[in-house]
């Protein structure tokens, strides 16, 4: 009797086993036809987990209509004006902090001051992308013409 108990057991051990990995299986198909969109794709394996992510993907990224971005964009001019120049709200909205385009005399008049009162302090400013500032070549060609009369 007590055979027949370890037999039924162990059965019952197995049929567990092989349940939970079903489980398992059936878990990974339901998550990767989640991330997928209903998609099979080829060679997963070999995809970086970044690439899975549906937020990643252009074609799966919801579509904002243009004219919904531009009054979106013209609204945070709007309020970043009331505390940067133009140059560098340029700098802001368009993500490029390498080139404003023309600084005008406040920003330099700005970045003349902050690099004589201390240069790491002006350096660290503008590699961090705090404030976005003339480059130290655009001041020196401004202080260039500089002449104390």
């Amino acid at each position: 009797m007590l055979a027949k108990q370890d037999l039924l057991l162990a059965k019952r051990n197995a049929q567990v086993k092989c349940l939970k990995v079903k489980s398992r299986y059936w878990k990974k198909k339901a998550n990767e036809a989640i991330l997928d969109g209903g998609k099979r794709r080829k060679n997963s394996a070999k995809q970086s987990p970044r690439s899975r992510n549906n937020l990643d993907k252009p074609s799966e990224r919801v579509a904002v209509p243009q004219a919904v971005k531009k009054a979106i964009q013209g609204d945070v001019k709007k309020v970043l004006l009331d505390f940067f120049t133009p140059a560098q709200v340029k700098c802001f909205m368009a993500g490029k902090w390498k080139r404003a385009g023309r600084w005008s005399h406040k920003d330099i008049q700005v970045g003349l001051t902050l690099h004589l009162l201390g240069r790491r302090a002006y350096n660290q400013l503008r590699k961090r992308r705090i404030l976005p500032l003339p480059c130290t070549s655009t001041l020196q060609k401004y202080f260039r013409h500089f002449q104390i009369r």
